[in-house]
């Protein structure tokens, strides 16, 4: 079970991580006067 809760944060992390960099990336498109 303890196995189950450490992946359970892991891709807690991975998808903050990957919202975080989408966050920077559409910032930077903006930034850069792309309207995607």
């Amino acid at each position: 079970m303890q196995d189950l809760r450490r992946e359970a944060r892991a891709l807690k992390e991975c998808v903050a991580d990957l919202t975080l960099e989408n966050r920077l990336l559409k910032k930077s498109m903006i930034a850069d006067g792309g309207d995607e």
